[in-house]
């Protein structure tokens, strides 16, 4: 059975973005021994690729080895855990932020998202901008959602998904503040 010439370029394609993005998060996990590189390559990779390269077994081993559980089972995804609605949100967020930032140093909307897809270790064809230009827009229109809970001594305000500026650091995640009745 022969593969179709369109076909067979997708898959060539595809193959040499996993070795590309291997190869950075490779260097990356090196250069700082940070386990979280591995395991965000692993999560972020759409198939089990990730699973067959030599560095990323090596490092699990060494996980194994030295007792550390804790960063095998961060490996497992966790039921809903990438259909969850609220991290979703967060991630939305976090993504608008990231081209925003790019935005402000004075990049186009265009050069943001071949930014943004080579720091995924995606490629910059026309078909990848275009996905990342709707995210942006999707995530462009994510509003932040208060609630406020009263009880018999406080009031509890809550914001999710939110967002915290310092100079040039944001921090995202849900905030709630209780104010004491008096």
């Amino acid at each position: 059975m022969e593969i179709e010439k369109g076909t067979k370029k997708f898959i060539d394609k595809t193959l040499k973005a996993q070795r590309t993005a291997s190869e950075k998060a490779r260097l990356a996990y090196e250069k700082s021994g940070d386990p979280e590189i591995v395991i965000g390559f692993i999560k972020r990779s759409p198939a089990a690729a990730p699973l067959k390269e030599p560095w990323v077994i090596e490092a699990m081993q060494k996980w194994i080895k030295n007792d550390r559980y804790d960063l095998m089972k961060s490996l497992a995804l966790r039921r809903g855990e990438r259909s969850d609605a609220r991290a979703r949100a967060k991630e939305g967020m976090m993504f608008f932020e990231r081209i925003e930032k790019q935005r402000r140093a004075g990049k186009s909307l265009k050069e943001a998202c071949i930014i943004e897809s080579e720091r995924i270790g995606g490629g910059v064809s026309d078909g990848e901008l275009k996905t990342i230009e709707r995210k942006y827009q999707r995530a462009k229109r994510i509003k932040t959602e208060i609630t406020i809970q009263e009880t018999a001594e406080s009031f509890a305000i809550t914001a999710f998904p939110a967002k915290i500026t310092y100079g040039d650091f944001s921090a995202f995640g849900e905030w709630k503040y209780t104010f004491p009745k008096k």
